[in-house]
This record gives structure tokens, sequence and C-alpha cells, in this order.
């Protein structure tokens, strides 16, 4: 099973189409680097996979789980995060902290428990967390 699928996704903003028909797959353990000129739907893209921009049409699948038809912060409980490029990050942590930091809106708030690779940094993160 693919780690992330995009079927067909369609994207607009108003009438103005901005994707159309992208499809993409990504399997455990690769890594993919979006590269374009600017307007190319870059961003565009990574909004619609992160919930907060609805495909017109298509499919946005996450470990055999449809993201297209969740909220945006239903996305980021399934571990779907952004962390803006040297914007509005915690400069004292790793990259690795800081999607941590975003991989879930209760953690580390009592009882709530870090998604794995998470958890591997929670003691650095929020030390009353690893417990």
């Amino acid at each position: 099973m693919s780690l992330l699928t995009l079927r067909g996704v369609d994207v607009a903003y108003g009438d103005l189409p901005a994707l159309r028909g992208i499809d993409l797959v990504i399997e455990p353990g690769e890594i993919l680097s979006v590269v374009g000129a600017n307007g190319a739907g870059k961003t565009t893209m990574l909004r619609a996979i992160s919930g907060l921009l609805r495909p017109r049409a298509g499919e946005i699948v996450l470990d055999g789980a449809r993201l297209d038809r969740l909220p945006c912060h239903a996305v980021v409980e399934q571990g779907v995060v952004q962390v803006p490029e040297g914007r509005k990050i915690f400069a004292s942590l790793t990259v690795l902290e800081n999607l941590c930091s975003a991989s879930s809106r209760s953690w580390p708030s009592a009882g709530a428990r870090p998604r794995a690779p998470c958890r591997a940094v929670s003691s650095r993160c929020w030390p009353s967390a690893a417990r």
C-alpha cells in the first residue's frame, strides 16, 4: 500500500482552475521534492493534501484512508502537518521536533500521546509528556 496517493485531483479558486488531474504516488521511505515556477500549483497541492482546500474532483489517500473528505483538523490528527519555511517555527527545535509539535492538537496535554516517530523526541521537547 502506498503512503500517499493523489488520483485525478482537481482544485480551483472559485472558477479559476489551479490543479487539473494531478496523479502522485509516494511509497513508504520515499522522499519527494515538488519543484516548479511561481503559480505552478505547488502550494495549492500542499493545501489540498492538508485539507485547507477541498478538491473539486479526485482522491487524496494516506495509508489507505481518504483525506480529501476530512476537515483540516482531522487531517492533522492523521499525522499530516506543514512546517513553514523559515517562518513561524520554533528556532530552538529541529525539523522533526517542529513537526512533532504540530502533529497533535491535544498533545502534550494530559493523557495524550504523540504519534510515532514523535515519541522518539518527546522527552526532549516536553519532558513531562514522556511519562
